[in-house]
């Protein structure tokens, strides 16, 4: 055992003597050590009783002391560390301990990741010889085989040269399978016996071992890496005290209570990106294989979520034979055998294995929440659909999901909304097809009632004069609610934020034979994908709910639905299509009888007399909008008699009678504010200023044309609103205002660009051949 002498004076009090004697200030001196002048500050008043060896030395040069003066000023700096540290002297053996395992080959990407972790190195930097700035710790979370450890691990080695005292590692085994969860007091004796304390010289307590470690840690620079932590009470007492050290943390919790009383920097790890994992598989598999069948990598990654852990393995699998990489995404295509293909031999590569080390570890109520959430069709789900889903009260399933968050197994990307990867979902709905057949289904009827109630009430606020929904809603089961929907805009934004998952209830609806619903939820989308234009969604879900009616046998819900399809065909110019599904309304109303049937065909025949006015067969066209007015008239329907006058009037001013179609539009309009139906008002304001228009009054066309944009704007109805706009140009280029007509143009080909409007090639071309706008002459 070596001993150091007693040092004859305190360094703090040798290094002031120098500095004076250079004839330098603090701040002198800490600018030509390039040392922080705090540092400096600090040594000289005793605050730091051992500083690190690299500023020794720095001071030293910066005095420009002799190498006597050095070698004094340098052995005075260490023995007041080893009399402070006495108390230890009989059980340490001074090492350097490197503990790092190697890292793993084929690390890529992740660049952003990897400079928020620099930022750690800064504040170590930062914070080195000022005794009383906090530890440094970084905690790196996220889902089960996202690549903390790599990623944390390829970081360390890097940096391990900024750590001269050693590196120390622990696998704190936070979610092994065996349940063998390290344990805080053994970690400690391997740290101690790593920086040189003899084995009979461990103390035998967890707080002793402790206050041993941070005593052995203050003044040394040294990397921590505790890896794959269980919880915080695991690791806090493995967190060293001096700011010249620094600990990083990996764990599938998130560990936020370190943050909050530690001051640990949090850092959560997210899938790879597209690119990103291209280049994983580039750097597993070559660049010659990987170029030679791009379609298969891009299902291949697709297939794996961007989940580094299944790109390592589908790599393995790949480079286990010779088979095209195209076999490889032919069998993870399958949702059912993914994470069957996704086995490498062991648990450690076995996603599936990998994945329920995190289930196992949550409590009981948040595992039942999370094989519930495997019966969700959709990659998102709400807080209140979550509950519905489960049956219990939001405030109790609040708590649930906020668990499966810190457990990696769900994030939360919008406050109460929570997302989950493509494989977690595959996982939890292996874990689905475990419950009782009475339990899943009852969930799945509480999800789409939930859904189906909510977006009924939306429908309805979107467009008041919707008729009347041909299959009603029932009771729902227990624990089911609906949420309250307070207006048009609130309507407009819930069905947008929870399109993606309604969608997929049509589907999800049918396919659990629960028809009805169906065929409710198909209906409930309409009015919001019309005024979206989304076409495609709005065959593909009215396609679902009319195989529904069939099965169900209701003819008025099968006119429906054959009414919806012409609307979705006309929309995409397949206008024989349009006619074919017109006319099986007409024949599924007529077998409906009643009133139902009446109000049906009146509907039907206003969307016949649209289907010809596209095939510019005006007549035709106003013949049978007239009929459907005296339909809507013959059953009392007010709602529809506004749309039916509208649609006469825009019919009339086809057929050149355009003062007497400004006459049945206004009929309509006064309708249309009777009723307080801004989307209708929008539309025939729009009519009047097309008749008005032809009549020559060009300033009340404009008007009128500013009024409809400004509502369909409002309402959030692009579609209507470039139209409108374009039309609008019109009346300003027929008024003279060339600059205005400029500017509307351009708006409007704008909004008909974004939604694939078919009339934008005949705007493009009025805009295009206008005359240059006038500029404007300089002043004076």
């Amino acid at each position: 055992m070596v001993h150091h002498p007693e040092p004859a004076q305190p360094f703090a009090e040798l290094l002031r003597r120098h500095r004076l004697a250079a004839r330098l200030t603090q701040e002198q001196l800490a600018a030509k050590a390039g040392l922080n002048v705090r540092s400096v500050s600090q040594l000289e008043r005793g605050k730091v009783r051992y500083p690190r060896p690299e500023s020794v030395r720095l001071l030293g040069q910066a005095l420009e002391l002799a190498d006597d003066e050095l070698a004094a000023f340098t052995e005075l700096a260490r023995s007041e560390w080893w009399a402070d540290h006495n108390a230890h002297a009989d059980v340490l053996n001074w090492s350097r301990p490197t503990q790092l395992p190697g890292s793993i080959p084929g690390f890529t990407g992740r660049k952003t990741e990897l400079q928020q972790l620099d930022q750690l190195l800064e504040r170590v930097a930062e914070t080195t010889d000022v005794p009383e700035a906090p530890a440094v710790i970084g905690v790196v979370s996220g889902a089960a085989g996202v690549g903390k450890t790599t990623m944390a691990l390829q970081w360390a080695r890097t940096v391990a040269a900024r750590f001269p005292d050693g590196q120390l590692y622990a696998d704190l085994r936070g979610f092994d399978r065996s349940g063998a969860v390290a344990d805080p007091a053994d970690v400690l004796r391997g740290f101690l016996q790593a920086l040189g304390v003899e084995a009979g010289s461990v103390p035998v307590s967890l707080e002793q071992r402790a206050a041993l470690y941070r005593s052995l840690l203050s003044n040394r620079r040294i990397l921590v890496v505790l890896d794959n932590a269980r919880d915080s009470d695991q690791v806090r007492p493995l967190l060293q005290g001096w700011a010249g050290c620094l600990t990083l943390v990996t764990s599938r919790n998130q560990l936020t209570s370190l943050a909050a009383t530690s001051g640990a920097q949090l850092l959560t790890l997210e899938p790879l990106p597209s690119v990103e994992a291209q280049e994983l598989l580039t750097a597993r598999l070559g660049v010659q294989r990987i170029a030679a069948e791009p379609s298969a990598v891009e299902k291949i990654v697709d297939a794996c979520g961007g989940l580094p852990l299944a790109l390592a393995v589908a790599a393995a699998r790949a480079q286990q034979s010779s088979f095209p990489l195209s076999v490889l995404a032919a069998d993870l295509r399958e949702a059912a055998q993914r994470l069957t293909v996704l086995e490498a031999g062991d648990e450690v590569t076995d996603v599936r294995a990998v994945f329920s080390w995190s289930f196992e570890a949550i409590s009981a109520q948040a595992a039942d929440l999370f094989r519930l959430l495997g019966l969700h069709p959709g990659p998102e789900i709400s807080l209140p659909a979550a509950a519905a889903l489960s049956g219990q009260p939001v405030t109790d399933v609040r708590k649930l999901l906020i668990e499966l968050v810190r457990a990696s197994l769900l994030s939360e990307r919008a406050p109460g909304r929570y997302h989950q990867h493509d494989l977690l979902r595959v996982y939890a709905a292996e874990l689905a097809a475990t419950l009782d057949q009475g339990e899943r289904r009852s969930a799945i009827i509480r999800l789409l009632q939930h859904y189906a109630h909510t977006a009924y009430n939306a429908a309805r606020l979107i467009d008041p004069t919707h008729d009347p929904i041909e299959i009603p809603l029932g009771p729902v089961l227990p624990g089911t609610s609906a949420i309250t929907v307070a207006d048009d805009r609130q309507a407009l934004n819930w069905i947008g934020g929870e399109l993606p998952s309604l969608l997929a209830a049509v589907h999800l609806s049918a396919e659990a034979g629960l028809d009805d619903l169906a065929w409710q939820l198909a209906w409930t989308l309409e009015s919001y994908l019309r005024r979206q234009a989304r076409w495609s969604d709005l065959r593909d879900v009215t396609a679902v709910g009319l195989r529904a009616a069939e099965r169900l046998g209701t003819p008025a819900a099968q006119g429906y639905s054959q009414l919806v399809m012409a609307t979705a065909a006309a929309e995409v110019s397949q206008l024989a299509t349009a006619h074919t599904h017109a006319a099986e309304a007409l024949e599924h109303y007529a077998q409906a009888g009643g009133g139902s049937a009446q109000l049906g065909q009146a509907r039907t025949h206003r969307m016949i007399g649209w289907l010809y006015e596209l095939q510019n067969q005006h007549t035709d066209a106003l013949a049978h909008v007239r009929m459907s007015l005296a339909g809507y008239r013959a059953v009392g329907h007010r709602d529809g008699e506004m749309f039916a006058l509208n649609a006469v009037g825009w019919g009339l001013t086809l057929t050149g009678e355009h003062a007497e179609a400004v006459i049945s539009c206004r009929q309509a309009l006064a309708l249309a504010e009777e009723a307080g139906d801004r989307n209708a008002q929008a539309m025939i304001l729009d009519s009047i200023a097309l008749a008005e228009h032809h009549l020559g009054h060009y300033g009340t066309a404009i008007d009128c044309y500013r009024r409809a944009a400004d509502l369909f704007r409002e309402l959030a109805s692009p579609r209507g609103e470039g139209s409108t706009l374009a039309r609008l140009a019109d009346s300003q280029v027929a008024a003279g205002s060339l600059t205005a007509a400029h500017a509307t143009y351009q708006q409007a080909l704008h909004l008909l660009r974004a939604q694939n409007h078919p009339d934008t090639t005949a705007v493009l071309k009025r805009f295009t051949d206008l005359p240059p706008a006038p500029t404007e002459a300089p002043p004076g």
